[in-house]
């Protein structure tokens, strides 16, 4: 009696495991064709992005050294080196005060407020210390996009990146010359776009509409949910005869909610939503 009740537990468990791998196999095939994707061709890792931009040149501030009236003595946009005469200031004792350029630029005689740039007016009456006018490196500005957009559009990895002028909301095949420029990360967090070259006109902007195009090496276009995280490794759940296969692959870069990944075949089956499965159970073909 105690032969035939052991015989038929195990039957049991034998057609419990039976059961769950048919499961299991079968939602892997559900899975398969409701969240699968081909893998085809690398590609390169291209992006653009369009939007407005705040325009912060790199700036030094003249202040003025006492309190007295001031008189600026330089034009709007005038070339100025170190020791350049930019104003003077007439103190309450009727003493003059020169005021010199510590940089090499060009003169800007708005100064930003609390809500709108303004000009120091010549005869102004002014505090020690208030700022009269800056002097802008002709050769640094930064680009300060929006950082929500904007940081769907960064592509992680070496890219190269291009800045231009460009019409508001819509492409244009009139838009101004490509410059290089550089992504700088802020410690506050975000990107922002550095420039060494670039039109002398848009030192004297706030903003304005411009494309960045964004470029990197090649790799695998998938979709970014596609990723999954295993014991500290990056990899996709490759789709294959004998079911689910972990795979790492090396991330080349991201975009607009893709991914570019190295160490995927060409006509492999991969999961877009690896989520729903538990990485742990499945084998990895690189430890073999």
């Amino acid at each position: 009696m105690a032969g035939r009740a052991a015989g038929t537990i195990c039957l049991v468990v034998l057609g419990a495991v039976l059961v769950w791998a048919g499961l299991r196999w079968g939602l892997v095939s559900v899975a398969g064709c409701l969240s699968s994707m081909e893998v085809n061709d690398a590609v390169r890792l291209e992006w653009e992005w369009r939007g407005e931009v705040l325009l912060c040149p790199e700036e030094t501030t003249i202040a003025a050294p006492v309190a007295g009236r001031v008189v600026i003595l330089v034009q709007e946009g005038q070339r100025v080196t170190p020791g350049s005469i930019v104003a003077e200031i007439a103190s309450p004792e009727g003493e003059t005060e020169i005021v010199y350029s510590s940089k090499e630029g060009v003169a800007a005689l708005e100064i930003p407020g609390n809500l709108r740039r303004r000009r120091v007016r010549d005869g102004e009456e002014v505090p020690a210390g208030e700022a009269i006018l800056r002097i802008l490196n002709p050769r640094s500005i930064y680009l300060e996009p929006d950082p929500v957009s904007f940081g769907k559009a960064i592509l992680s990895g070496p890219v190269r990146v291009r800045v231009r002028e460009a019409a508001r909301g819509v492409s244009s095949v009139n838009e101004g010359q490509w410059y290089p420029a550089q992504l700088v990360r802020k410690e506050a967090g975000g990107q922002r776009l550095h420039l060494t070259e670039f039109p002398r006109e848009w030192l004297g902007r706030e903003s304005m509409w411009v494309a960045v195009k964004l470029e990197g090496p090649e790799g695998v276009r998938i979709p970014a949910g596609a990723l999954a995280e295993r014991e500290g490794e990056t990899g996709v759940l490759v789709i294959g005869q004998k079911g689910l296969e972990f795979r790492p692959v090396v991330l080349m870069g991201a975009a607009g909610g893709d991914a570019f990944v190295q160490g995927l075949e060409v006509g492999e089956r991969i999961l877009t939503r690896p989520g729903f499965f538990p990485l742990a159970e499945f084998s990895n073909r690189s430890r073999r």
